[in-house]
């Protein structure tokens, strides 16, 4: 592979297997939880956990960077996750899983972090779009291949916590291998919701929706899958349609937005996931439920990028960077949020419920859409670039953004943001 693609391809293969790890627990837990006959408001409570982990984790790991350097940093960090990993097979009990998820997100978001920034300092300044198409490729393609395990392991096993910690054991590998020098220190997002909500009311508010939903829907799905009487296996498909569904519709409906009020696929897709959130309550059969799952991601996965796209056509240049990063950091805070409300309703009204919380706030947001574009009809030019499909993970992904190349350094985005609010 010539060039900066053979360049990238080990920090690739380290992305790979982390979010393939990551995925396959993100499964597993739910599925085990369910077997082991844990309340739904436990497994909500794990979901929550996580989601904190990840931005205390995000916040955490430019000092350890700096403290130790990034080749130790990612090392430490894989060693805690894996044998947080295996901590899960030995303690089964809802209490010991809380701890051990929320040391599975600080852990997790960094050893991300790492890698994002690492492909970041490759990725050159007229390559940053095709890197980021690969990364983005290579992240959904990692999440649905994961998916698979479960169709030839069984949950009820502890197999399947072993090869979890020994995928997270081999994304140190291609690192610490690397003859590549080390990039520069990371920087984190600041988060100023005023100025965010001033910039564009419906990214703000909209990323908060797509985090409470999207937080409730990776956290319980697989639960509701085991409580309509979907088998193992099956619920691992369900997680790889909803992936699929993303994958298929993320860059027709970007391409569409690029053409139009951005709002008007926005506000469509919040509805789209809402009925089809709605119908899949409802529905009885693996196979209607998969198709349907399938739909389902198509329009629910896709908003979030569309939703950058939004803010930047508002931003200034300059801006671009802490406004996509803030508004990554808002969906992390409505995703810690968003499981604990769907576990209490599927603890009160049985699983199908699950859907009816994310079908409340997708429609709610949406709503809230229409509304503004009734008060700010017309629409802003969009940016010379375009959509950008953009992966959900951690704010030193945004600098892999072309859209982020007009941003100042970070010495000097730090000065301008000197005295805005951030996350804890």
């Amino acid at each position: 592979m010539p060039g900066i693609y053979g360049s990238i391809a080990a920090i690739l293969l380290s992305i790979a297997l982390l979010y393939g790890g990551n995925t396959m627990m993100a499964t597993l837990l739910p599925v085990r939880a369910g077997q082991e006959g844990f309340d739904a408001i436990f497994v909500g409570g794990m979901g929550t956990g996580y989601f904190i982990g990840f931005i205390i984790g995000c916040r955490l790991t430019p000092w350890l960077v700096q403290r130790v350097g990034h080749i130790r940093a990612f090392g430490a960090l894989a060693a805690i996750t894996a044998s947080t990993t295996l901590g899960f097979a030995l303690f089964m009990e809802p209490a010991p899983w809380i701890v051990l998820r929320f040391i599975y997100g600080v852990a997790g978001s960094g050893l991300l972090m790492i890698v994002e920034g690492w492909l970041n300092e490759k990725a050159g300044q007229g390559n940053r779009g095709r890197v980021l198409a690969i990364y983005t490729l290579v992240y959904i393609g990692a999440q649905a291949l994961s998916q698979q395990i479960f169709l030839f392991i069984a949950a009820k096993e502890v197999t399947l916590f072993l090869v979890a910690a020994i995928i997270i054991c081999l994304s140190l590998v291609p690192i610490a291998i690397t003859t590549s020098p080390s990039p520069t220190p990371l920087r984190t997002a600041s988060l100023n919701l005023r100025r965010l909500y001033a910039t564009s009311p419906v990214s703000t508010l909209g990323s908060l929706g797509v985090g409470l939903a999207n937080g409730a829907f990776w956290s319980l799905a697989p639960l509701f899958a085991q409580g309509i009487g979907l088998s193992t296996q099956t619920v691992g498909m369900l997680i790889t349609s909803v992936i699929i569904g993303n994958a298929v519709l993320q860059w027709p409906i970007g391409w569409l937005s690029d053409r139009v009020d951005r709002r008007f696929p926005i506000v469509a897709c919040f509805f789209g996931a809402s009925a089809l959130g709605l119908a899949m309550s409802f529905s009885e059969g693996v196979y209607l439920i998969l198709g349907i799952a399938a739909v389902y991601g198509a329009f629910a996965q896709s908003i979030y990028a569309m939703l950058v796209a939004h803010a930047g056509d508002k931003a200034e240049p300059e801006e671009f960077v802490s406004v996509s990063g803030g508004l990554l950091l808002l969906y992390g805070v409505g995703a810690l949020i968003g499981a604990m409300p769907g576990a209490a309703l599927m603890d009160a009204f049985g699983h199908q419920a699950l859907f009816w919380w994310t079908a409340s706030v997708h429609s709610g947001i949406a709503v809230f859409i229409l509304w503004r574009m009734l008060k700010r009809p017309g629409r802003a030019e969009p940016m010379p670039e375009g959509f950008q499909a953009v992966p959900k993970s951690t704010p030193v992904a945004v600098d892999l953004d072309p859209r982020a190349e007009a941003s100042p350094p970070p010495d000097a985005e730090h000065q301008a943001g000197e005295g805005g609010a951030t996350t804890p």
